[in-house]
């Protein structure tokens, strides 16, 4: 069973077309002057010659680049009217129509072109125009019975015979009807003429897909769609009195499929102990509940986990009275003690964990004993306790048998040290807020601290339950330039202990392109001694300024990335006396398409395009698009490599200025 991603194409079709020609309207360069001539006409149907209503029309000035527009009447008529902004009305003009009518539904219109030249204040009439619609496919999804429709079923048409994706979907109604008309926004001149794929999902079914589907230009096909539905597994959990066990957690896992596409179901008891599990999967398509599978419960508080075989023989099957009855679990005890071996420790927290992902918890009680019932059984259980005043101590791999008891699993802890000062200025003044973080020697190094406080009003700190040892402290705060130590020996108690931060410095500045403000840019500065790694960051503001703060005197390695815009870095010298550091950065061009699988012609998800002799890299999203920005203008060779297919090369690959080079597609070849 084959696993396909994800889809995420949602039909939701009237507000996106709504949308969308607001949009479109609102970029329209669009004169409000009054008309010194015209251009008119009648739009039909090529399918029938009847008139088609509400079709947006337009008129683009080829030299100017201005436009009018209108929107055809009941009749299929349109006039537009040419406005006169002081230059006169003639001019060769391109006259379109927009693929989308608000009155028919379900119908996509191609964009067809005429170029009609204009002397000065003529109108110009019988600029007729016969438009063709896309394609359509429509039908109905049902179970395998034909006849029982799955309402909510979600078809996904995709074209596969061309480099430029088109695609739509639908949600079935109740009676399992749907209708698709795949096209693009950014290819809507173009037929919708071609081979699809029809991959089809509902709640409770096997995904099924379709391939060599035709779709023809107003044409409307049909294809009715069957799913198999989900077969299912249940039973009852008790206890050795043959009482229910509700909350359970119960798997269904096949142990038969390749190690990359295992199925796995779950289900949860209910208070009766009863539990159902379905089994199917949304996107193995035309896949089948047939096979072999582990039944087990996996999580009962309380009990020990069982499994068993289970084989599904047919689809659509019902399995009943798979029965657990499930046994008592086991018992750790012990008792915890101060270091030096006798004296008990009352109020202390011992957590266990399976190793599963389940913990349980316990208390030590005035004798010092704890104990932690209703385990399951594991070997690799791990015991935390903690109390306040002792250093928190863990033991590993402790075995629990089922319905035993693995006592005398006592603990010594150590008594814990604190840590305690101030945090001021050079000249004595209190910091509040700062954070002081204490890093064990002992252990590797980490990014994340072993304990950590913050300064009160007073300048202040106290960090407690500390293990005594050698320890690298950190002191940080906004504002100023943080002070490490390397080297601070804490064995006991530490009182008094201040350290102090110097004012650290800030740059500012402002990101522009053309003296344009550039929001939403990454100004990022490093040390000159290691470029590699981020001292600070900020992103530019809405006018396109910036800050920087806590940065110390020296040189800095500064810079700007924006997805726009081609990366700019420069060295600057920070001091005292740096005034604003302004950047003007180069506007970019972008590259997008589609990574598709030759052999199958469906969209190949997750996979990266990368520049050769560059950083630059892109993921493609579930349908297979991707999309690069921050592009140098100039020619690259674009590559994408993977273990699965061999890698595949778009060379000289011309990128412009604040432009998209579209449909750099790649189609993989799968390694044998």
């Amino acid at each position: 069973m084959k696993k396909v991603g994800g889809r995420s194409a949602v039909k939701g079709l009237g507000f996106l077309m709504a949308s969308f020609v607001l949009v479109f309207l609102a970029l329209m360069p669009i004169k409000v002057l009054g008309a010194a001539a015209s251009i008119s006409g009648t739009t039909t149907h090529a399918t029938d010659g009847t008139p088609i209503e509400t079709l947006f029309m337009y008129a683009e000035n080829d030299a100017t680049g201005d436009t009018d527009y209108t929107v055809t009447d009941a009749n299929g008529d349109y006039t537009i009217a040419i406005d006169d902004d002081g230059s006169g009305t003639a001019g060769v003009y391109t006259v379109y129509n927009l693929y989308y009518s608000a009155t028919e539904t379900d119908v996509f219109f191609i964009k067809q072109t005429q170029s009609v030249t204009l002397v000065d204040g003529e109108d110009k009439a019988d600029i007729d125009f016969v438009v063709d619609q896309q394609g359509k496919l429509n039908g109905y999804v049902y179970e395998k019975d034909g006849t029982t429709p799955i309402d909510n079923a979600y078809i996904w048409a995709v074209r596969t015979n061309s480099a430029i994706t088109l695609s739509d979907s639908d949600y079935a109604t109740a009676t399992g009807y749907y209708t698709v008309s795949p096209y693009s926004y950014s290819y809507f001149e173009e037929a919708n003429d071609g081979t699809y794929t029809i991959n089809v999902t509902a709640q409770g079914y096997f995904g099924t897909t379709q391939t060599g589907i035709q779709i023809t230009k107003n044409t409307s096909s049909s294809l009715n769609l069957t799913l198999t539905k989900a077969s299912t597994v249940s039973g009852t959990l008790t206890n050795n009195d043959n009482e229910p066990i509700s909350g359970a957690v119960v798997s269904l896992q096949e142990i038969d499929s390749d190690i990359y596409d295992i199925n796995s179901y779950t289900a949860e008891s209910d208070a009766n102990g009863d539990y159902t599990i379905e089994v199917y999967d949304l996107t193995d398509y035309d896949g089948t509940a047939v096979g072999n599978y582990t039944l087990e419960v996996t999580s009962a508080a309380g009990y020990i986990g069982k499994s068993k075989p289970l084989t599904i023989t047919a689809d659509e099957s019902v399995s009943t009275e798979n029965d657990f009855s499930l046994e008592q679990a086991g018992t750790i005890t012990g008792k915890i003690y101060q270091a030096n071996g006798s004296t008990i420790i009352t109020g202390a927290t011992i957590s266990a964990d399976d190793g599963y992902g389940n913990t349980y918890t316990a208390t030590s009680a005035d004798d010092g004993g704890y104990t932690l019932d209703t385990l399951r059984a594991s070997s690799n259980y791990t015991l935390t306790i903690s109390k306040s005043g002792y250093v928190t101590q863990k033991a590993y791999q402790i075995s629990l048998a089922a319905g035993e008891t693995t006592d005398q699993q006592n603990f010594n802890l150590v008594g814990a040290v604190t840590f305690a000062g101030k945090v001021l200025t050079k000249n004595n003044a209190n910091i509040e807020g700062a954070t002081v973080a204490l890093y064990n020697r002992a252990k590797p190094r980490s990014s994340y601290p072993d304990y950590s406080g913050t300064t009160y009003s007073s300048g202040a700190f106290e960090i407690t339950d500390i293990q005594p040892g050698n320890y690298r402290i950190k002191i940080t705060k906004s504002g100023y330039i943080t002070a490490q130590y390397k080297k601070v020996k804490i064995t006991k108690d530490v009182a008094g202990k201040n350290y102090k931060l110097a004012t650290a410095l800030q740059i500012f500045g402002r990101i522009t392109n053309k003296k344009q403000a550039v929001s939403n840019a990454l100004v990022t500065i490093y040390s000159k001694q290691d470029s590699s790694v981020g001292y600070g960051y900020a992103y530019t503001d809405s006018q396109g300024y910036y800050n920087i703060t806590n940065i110390k005197a020296g040189k800095y390695v500064i810079k700007v990335d924006s997805a726009q815009y081609v990366q700019k870095i420069l060295t600057k010298k920070i001091t005292s006396k740096t005034k604003n550091i302004n950047v003007t950065i180069g506007t970019a061009g972008s590259v997008s398409g589609f990574i598709t699988d030759k052999e199958t012609g469906l969209p190949v998800s997750g996979y990266a395009v990368r520049v050769k002799n560059q950083a630059n890299l892109a993921y493609t999203d579930a349908n297979g698009y991707y999309i690069m920005d921050s592009l140098a203008p100039g020619k690259y060779q674009f590559y994408v490599a993977s273990t699965a297919y061999k890698t595949a090369w778009r060379k000289k690959i011309k990128i412009k200025s604040d432009q998209e080079t579209e449909d750099v597609n790649f189609s993989l070849k799968p390694i044998e």
